[in-house]
């Protein structure tokens, strides 16, 4: 009986230690991505882009479950495609404004997870040719569903900063079939 106050002192002490450390290893749960990558064009596109270059920010937020939901903001550029005849001069950009989620396969270091985004895409096209004296210029602005599957991992760094890479293919409707790109993206990711 007379050691059963040391043996509660003992006992609380680790559970007062095992809380903090629980508390301390819980991940923040709202993070801020920005990543730059390099952009594919495939299938018709790819006729006349070039390959791009994208910046993007992504907001991410999660109630310590595998799942996590997001809103990203982005911006992708092209160029002309080589198959373009010499007189033409092409420029198509790209404003994605998404919502989406994110499904985390484990936890630890490395975090690889599976996701999709969804809403609208701000399009800017622009063409110019030239013949002989004539310059013809089309311009031409339009907002288009898509839809971007993605794969990709996290990797801890520590607690409020992580590496995030991962490939986003892009899916946008647009007139007379989609735009399709594949985006190989990379940059860094901070607890807010």
């Amino acid at each position: 009986m007379r050691y059963i106050p040391q043996i509660i002192a003992i006992a609380s002490l680790f559970f007062t230690v095992s809380v903090f450390a629980q508390m301390h290893e819980r991940e923040p749960q709202m993070r801020l991505t920005l990543q730059a990558g390099i952009e594919v064009p495939t299938g018709d596109f790819a006729n006349s882009a070039s390959t791009g270059y994208g910046l993007n920010g992504t907001f991410e937020y999660w109630q310590n479950t595998p799942l996590a939901f997001t809103g990203s903001v982005g911006y992708n550029h092209f160029g002309a495609s080589g198959d373009l005849p010499d007189n033409w001069d092409y420029s198509f950009t790209d404003v994605p404004v998404l919502l989406g989620i994110r499904y985390y396969l484990s936890r630890g270091d490395f975090h690889p997870y599976l996701g999709a985004e969804l809403g609208l895409h701000f399009l800017t096209f622009s063409r110019t040719m030239v013949e002989g004296n004539t310059t013809t210029t089309v311009d031409h602005s339009s907002s288009k569903f898509g839809l971007d599957p993605l794969f990709g991992f996290r990797y801890h760094l520590s607690r409020t900063t992580d590496l995030d890479f991962n490939l986003k293919y892009n899916i946008i409707t647009t007139d007379g079939g989609n735009t399709d790109f594949l985006g190989v993206n990379g940059g860094v990711q901070i607890a807010l």
